[in-house]
């Protein structure tokens, strides 16, 4: 994520102060709105970089079978069948 090309596209103004060997030094200074089309951009770029990395398989789809098999009382193994326990 390009923090500068995000900045300069919300309507932030970036301006380089100073250069000391490899590093540059910017400063960053805009309106109120643009501040807040900023944090919007980054924070939609942030998503998108999360969705592209996600597993391919959702995590909620596991939590809603986890939830039904604990709703349905803990199982006790019996070779390669369950039983339900009774709980007091």
């Amino acid at each position: 994520m390009d923090m500068v090309k995000i900045a300069r596209e919300s309507g932030l103004a970036i301006v380089l102060d100073g250069k000391i060997g490899r590093e540059e030094y910017t400063s960053v200074s805009g309106s109120m709105t643009a501040l807040l089309r900023f944090g919007e951009a980054v924070r939609s770029a942030s998503l998108r970089e999360c969705r592209r990395f996600r597993p391919s398989s959702p995590i909620g789809d596991g939590t809603m079978i986890l939830r039904k098999k604990l709703a349905n009382g803990p199982q006790v193994g019996v070779g390669r069948k369950f039983k339900r326990t009774q709980i007091p």
